[in-house]
């Protein structure tokens, strides 16, 4: 046994061993009566405990770049949750048309879905492999007089499988494209299917000779992009839309361009927590007669769909669509 006394250090036996100073002991000492306060005040909360001892009773595993890996189960694990955003959809492309002609502008792009499941350890395989899904590319502006822009890209979805069996443990699905600006109205493209729990959030669309429309906001999923506006057949300059808003980060929403391009959307932060974590659509662009239109702002990470680009007069140069933002795949492990 070690006795410390004041400042002193010894042993009582005759076998070796590192000496204890007396403040180690009052420290250890100190520990001890923390956690039988948490005990007595928690009825025994293993979760109390666990966090006095430790510091951090969970394990959070971030995957933030597009493409596949690999991710192994931690040894002592109990519990695993699984949380997906897919990627968003690009915004397309605005239209070049005469004066006096009424179009629309680019749509905003839809944005990824949001999955969350969660599991026995003992149920999980001991190497899952891990997909995080691309953002789509924005579309492109016309680049003749007379014609439409180009339809944005769809996202890709984000998963997470068992390699052997080929079972997925969830499927985030992807935001998809709307149509470009022209000589019919746009159409927001839809945000990626639900899946768990979550709902879906689409880009704005465009009416002939509007302003751009609002990308929807949602609970869980990341927002819609904003449409780029139209030019009406007065060719007045008009406004490009907001883009949407994930309700759980409380961040304000892109603005479309008043007189310019749409701004880009917000990224979400604190990923480890696998909350309401999806990023805001980029903002529309906004039109301009005879001058450049704005184009769609990026969408925001994860998931956020990229805003519309604007119709142009023609000989002018119409705007881009804005690019989705890729997705994500955040494992929880519980100890």
């Amino acid at each position: 046994m070690v006795h410390a006394s004041g400042n002193s250090t010894w042993h009582d036996g005759s076998s070796g061993g590192t000496p204890v100073t007396a403040a180690t002991l009052e420290a250890v000492e100190a520990l001890l009566d923390s956690v039988k306060a948490q005990l007595d005040a928690n009825t025994g909360s293993i979760t109390s405990l666990t966090t006095s001892l430790n510091g951090q009773y969970t394990r959070a595993d971030v995957f933030t770049a597009a493409g596949q890996t690999s991710w192994s189960k931690p040894n002592g694990a109990k519990a695993i949750q699984f949380v997906a955003l897919a990627g968003g959809a690009g915004g397309s492309g605005g239209g070049r048309f005469a004066a006096g002609t009424a179009c629309s502008g680019g749509s905003g792009g839809g944005s990824g879905g949001y999955a969350s499941t969660s599991h026995s350890a003992a149920g999980v395989a001991a190497t899952c492999t891990v997909y995080v899904g691309a953002g789509g590319a924005g579309g492109g502006g016309a680049t003749v007089n007379g014609g439409s822009g180009t339809v944005g890209s769809a996202g890709a979805p984000s998963y997470v499988t068992d390699p052997v069996s080929a079972v997925d443990y969830l499927v985030a699905y992807a935001g998809a494209a709307g149509t470009a600006g022209g000589p019919v109205a746009s159409v927001g493209g839809s945000g990626g299917n639900p899946v768990g729990s979550g709902d879906a959030a689409a880009g704005g669309g465009c009416a002939l000779g509007g302003t751009g429309g609002s990308g929807n906001s949602a609970h869980y999923n990341p927002g819609g992009g904003g449409a780029g506006a139209g030019l009406a057949a007065t060719q007045a300059s008009l406004a490009g839309g907001a883009g949407g808003q994930n309700f759980q980060t409380f961040v304000t929403a892109a603005a479309g361009g008043a007189s310019s391009g749409g701004a880009a959307g917000t990224s979400a932060t604190n990923l480890a927590s696998g909350i309401g974590l999806g990023g805001n659509g980029g903002g529309g662009g906004a039109s301009r007669v005879n001058a450049t239109s704005g184009s769609g702002g990026a969408g925001g990470f994860p998931g956020g769909g990229g805003g519309g680009g604007a119709s142009a007069s023609s000989g002018y140069t119409p705007g881009n669509g804005g690019a989705g933002a890729s997705g994500t795949v955040i494992i929880l492990t519980y100890f």
